[in-house]
């Protein structure tokens, strides 16, 4: 999210954002990038979860979000994989 904020974004797409990432249940970058940090996982950016992940956090429920949230989540990604 610091990431984005730096990008001075609409609070509606920051809204949008921040509800992607507390349902991928994702702190830091480091836990949605490849072990080369060149590449985000491709689940990350469709808004699949890691079945491997077991966080110890109370996350707040979050529901599944519209395909033009994770539009706008994928975009942005691919946008920080292109020019971090």
């Amino acid at each position: 999210m610091e990431y984005f904020l730096t990008h001075n974004l609409p609070k509606k797409t920051m809204e949008i954002l921040n509800r992607c990432r507390l349902y991928l249940q994702v702190i830091t970058l480091s836990d949605i990038v490849t072990a080369n940090r060149l590449t985000i996982l491709q689940t990350c950016k469709t808004g699949d979860r890691q079945a491997n992940w077991a966080s110890k956090l109370q996350w707040p429920a979050q529901g599944r979000l519209t395909a033009s949230d994770w539009t706008i989540w994928s975009s942005l990604l691919e946008y920080l994989e292109q020019y971090g």
